[in-house]
């Protein structure tokens, strides 16, 4: 739910938020969801022609545990992981209770 068009609320110069409206995340969010599923299509088809398995991590499981999403990557690549200690995100998990609700709402509105 972190893309601009699919955002609940839209800054503004002040620092402050307006709410958007449904109908328009809703929309936006399918735009950007065909978008990226596109990608991904596109990726797959790159991958098996080049006969690579990739190395798959979804966004739950690095905001999740960071350093064990890098431990797999670097196990992966046969390079030794960082001390699990000295891993720290320079960012945080982009997800609220307003975040959560649009979804749920977009996965009513398009019974997924």
């Amino acid at each position: 739910m972190g893309f601009g068009t699919s955002r609940p609320t839209e800054p503004r110069s002040n620092g402050s938020h307006r709410r958007r409206n449904p109908a328009t995340i809703s929309s936006g969010i399918q735009r950007e969801l065909a978008e990226l599923e596109a990608y991904d299509a596109g990726w797959n088809v790159w991958f098996a022609e080049q006969g690579i398995v990739p190395l798959r991590i979804g966004y739950e499981r690095l905001s999740g545990d960071p350093a064990a999403a890098l431990a797999s990557i670097c196990k992966a690549l046969g390079v030794p992981a960082p001390n699990a200690a000295d891993v720290k995100p320079g960012v945080a998990k982009l997800s609220d209770e307003i975040s959560l609700d649009w979804m749920r709402r977009y996965r009513l509105d398009a019974a997924i």
